[in-house]
């Protein structure tokens, strides 16, 4: 079986590529702005400390915990009953001549965390919703603007998308919506996208 994922660059200009048909979708952000550039280690360097931050207190919601950076070391105090210290990798990609780094993430886009998920009953028309920069709702707008996603105001951001064969959502039946909506609600729980918080927990 072929199995095929659509994807565009997460910018207006591009709304042109993204099918008026219902599907599953996801934003993600590549760990670089350009295929090279000076500041590309910096923002990987970043992207991969914020990420690794945010899925570290994505379980301090389960468990009483505190996690916090220090020059670089992790440092995680279990209900201040045990304290331990965890060094980050220093094993980035310092290599910036490497040609196929940019396209070798491009061909790997949906193993990145997310930075949003979701079903939609007009992909074109959500992508619309989530690139209006003047909606202080958007993912855009919170990507460029707001300083909790700054570690990706320069990556380049990709809309992914699955095609839901044959369908729309507005014809589906009661039941099958529920089944839709029950694996967009896993999809979040398990990946955790940064940005869609209120199915996350």
């Amino acid at each position: 079986m072929e199995y095929k994922l659509n994807f565009v660059e997460f910018k207006k200009d591009f709304s042109s590529d993204v099918d008026s048909t219902s599907g599953i979708y996801q934003i993600v952000a590549l760990p670089f702005s350009e295929r090279t550039c000076d500041n590309n280690v910096d923002i990987l360097k970043g992207y991969v400390d914020y990420c690794q931050n945010f899925f570290l207190h994505s379980w301090e919601d389960k468990v009483t915990s505190t996690t916090q950076y220090k020059n670089r070391s992790l440092i995680i105090d279990l209900n201040d009953c045990q304290t331990t210290h965890i060094d980050k990798s220093t094993n980035y990609i310092e290599n910036e001549g490497k040609q196929n780094l940019h396209s070798f993430f491009l061909d790997f886009l949906p193993f990145l965390p997310s930075l949003y998920i979701g079903i939609a009953e007009d992909l074109k028309s959500r992508f619309l919703q989530h690139t209006n920069i003047n909606d202080d709702k958007s993912t855009i707008y919170k990507l460029t603007n707001n300083r909790e996603y700054e570690a990706f105001k320069h990556c380049k951001k990709y809309f992914i998308w699955k095609e839901i064969p044959n369908r729309n959502l507005d014809t589906f039946n009661t039941k099958y919506r529920d089944v839709l909506e029950e694996f967009e609600r896993v999809m979040i729980q398990t990946k955790k996208p940064l940005i869609n918080k209120v199915k996350r927990k």
